[in-house]
C-alpha cells in the first residue's frame, strides 16, 4: 500500500482480464449558484493581478464549517485558470491533483505534486529530493500561480513550516497563496499566521449570507419568493450557505413553517455537534428549546435546581460548540456583555426531536412551576399558558390568582388507569 504497487493484487484487480461492463452516466450535483461574496472576490481579483505583475500575495480566509470558504476558492481558481495561471490545490496539506492521489508524504512533495499536474511522482524526482525547497521555488516561479490551500488549521506542522519558509523566500515571483481556516486561533496555525501577518496578508472573515442573498439564490434557482418566505429561510438558515443550500434541496413546503424538515447532513452536524457537550449541557439545551428561542438564564437554572452562576459554563460550552450564539445588542461591541443568548431554530428542532414527548412534556412542566413564582404581568402569563398547554397530562394545577382574566389555565388531562 505504501508502495502504491497495485501488481500484487492480480491482473483481476487492474481489468485486464475483465469484460467490458456497461456503460454507466455519473451524474455530479450543480454547484450553488455562487452568491453573496461580491467584495471578498474583488479582493482577490486584486491579489491575483497584483502576483501576475510579479508581487508575491497571501490571504486567509476564515469561516466556520459550511461557511462556503471553499465554494469562493472554487470561484476564485476558475478565474485564476481562466487568466492564465497554474491552478494548485491541497486540502490540509495534501495534494489533490496528480495521478498518485493522496498519500502521506512529506509537505515539499505534496506542493510539488499539486504544481506540476503531470501525474508524476515528485518523491521520485532526485533534484527534488537533493533540494526540496529549491524545485519548489522553482516551479512556482514558472509562471502566474494560485496555490489554494484548503484546511490550513488541520494540515501538520511541517506543511505550516514550509509555507514559513517559502513566505521569506519569495519576495519576486508571480504567485498567489489563499488559503482557508476553520478556527483562526488554533494554535497550530499561530506563528505561521503571525508571519504572514508581518507581509501584510490580507485577511478575509466569511460573514452569513443577508436577506438580499437568499432572494438572489433563490431567483439563480429560478424560484420566487415573497419577502416573508426570504425572511423565513434566511432566519433558519442563519444565513450559513450551506445549510441554505441543503434547505433549497427539501420541496418548498418543507423548507420552513409547521411541516418543516431538517436536512439529513444539517442534522448529522447538529447531532455531532450535540455529542461534543457535557450531559448537563444537553440537559440545559432541552429546557431552553423548550422554553422558545431566547435563553432566560434564570429560569432556566430555577427549572433545573442550579445557580445561575453554575448554568453559565453549561451555556459557554454550548457557545463553543456552535449550539448556542450569543447575539450582542445592535450597535455594540461583543466585548460589552450587552446582549442575550440566542437558540437558533435548527438546533432548537433537533434538541427537541432527540427526546421523548413525555421527556418534552415534563420540562414544560417544570418550566412552568417556575413561571408560576413569579409576578405575572401579561408576559410570564402568555409564556405560562403556552407551558401548560405544551405539559399536557404532566401540567402542574395552577391556582387562579396566576394567570390574567383574559387567559385560563390548562386543566390536566385525566390520566387512565393503567
Amino acid at each position: 500500500m505504501l508502495r502504491h504497487d497495485v501488481a500484487v493484487l492480480g491482473t483481476a484487480v487492474t481489468g485486464a482480464s475483465l469484460p467490458p461492463g456497461p456503460a454507466v452516466t455519473v451524474r455530479r450535483p450543480r454547484p450553488a449558484p455562487f452568491v453573496g461574496r461580491a467584495a471578498e472576490t474583488a479582493r482577490l481579483d486584486v491579489l491575483l493581478a497584483a502576483g501576475a505583475a510579479g508581487r508575491p500575495q497571501w490571504a486567509v480566509v476564515d469561516g466556520e464549517q459550511g461557511a462556503g470558504k471553499t465554494r469562493l476558492l472554487d470561484e476564485v481558481a476558475a478565474r485564476a485558470a481562466a487568466a492564465g495561471f497554474t491552478v494548485a490545490r491541497t486540502r490540509a496539506g495534501q495534494a489533490l491533483s496528480g495521478n498518485r492521489g493522496i498519500s502521506q508524504t512529506c509537505p515539499t512533495v505534496q506542493l510539488l505534486d499539486a504544481l506540476r499536474q503531470d501525474g508524476k511522482d515528485s518523491a521520485e524526482d532526485e533534484v527534488a529530493q537533493k533540494d526540496p525547497l529549491a524545485t519548489v521555488v522553482d516551479e512556482l516561479t514558472q509562471g502566474p500561480t494560485l496555490v489554494v490551500v484548503d484546511d490550513l488549521d488541520r494540515a501538520p506542522q511541517g506543511f505550516h513550516r514550509l509555507l514559513r519558509r517559502l513566505s521569506q523566500v519569495l519576495r519576486e515571483a508571480p504567485v498567489v497563496f489563499v488559503c482557508t481556516l476553520r478556527n483562526p486561533d488554533a494554535p497550530v496555525s499561530s506563528v505561521l499566521l503571525a508571519d504572514l501577518a508581518l507581509l501584510g496578508a490580507t485577511w478575509l472573515t466569511l460573514e452569513p449570507l443577508t436577506l438580499d442573498d437568499v432572494a438572489e439564490l433563490l431567483a439563480a434557482q429560478g424560484e420566487f419568493a415573497s419577502p416573508a418566505e426570504v425572511a423565513a429561510l434566511h432566519r433558519r438558515s442563519e444565513g450559513h450557505p450551506f445549510t441554505l443550500v441543503d434547505l433549497l434541496a427539501l420541496p418548498p413546503g418543507r423548507r420552513t413553517g409547521p411541516d418543516a424538515q431538517i436536512p439529513a447532513a444539517v442534522r448529522n452536524i447538529l447531532h455531532a455537534r450535540l455529542l461534543e457537550l457535557p450531559d448537563t449541557a444537553r440537559t440545559m439545551l432541552a429546557f431552553a428549546a423548550a422554553d422558545g428561542e431566547w435563553l432566560d438564564v434564570s429560569l432556566l437554572a430555577d427549572a433545573q435546581g442550579l445557580a445561575p452562576d453554575e448554568l453559565l459554563p453549561l451555556i459557554d460550552a454550548a457557545v463553543t460548540a456552535r449550539v448556542l450564539v450569543w447575539d450582542a445588542e445592535p450597535g455594540t461591541a461583543d466585548t460589552t456583555g450587552t446582549g442575550r443568548y440566542r437558540l437558533p431554530e435548527l438546533p432548537r428542532d433537533v434538541v427537541l426531536s432527540t427526546q421523548t414527548a413525555s421527556a418534552r412534556q415534563l420540562r414544560h412542566a417544570a418550566l412552568a412551576r417556575e413561571l408560576a413564582r413569579r409576578a405575572g404581568d401579561e408576559a410570564v402569563v402568555e409564556r405560562l399558558a403556552r407551558h401548560l398547554r405544551a405539559a399536557g397530562p404532566m401540567a402542574p394545577d395552577m391556582s387562579p390568582d396566576v394567570t390574567s382574566p383574559g387567559v385560563t389555565p390548562h386543566s390536566p388531562h385525566p390520566r387512565s388507569p393503567r
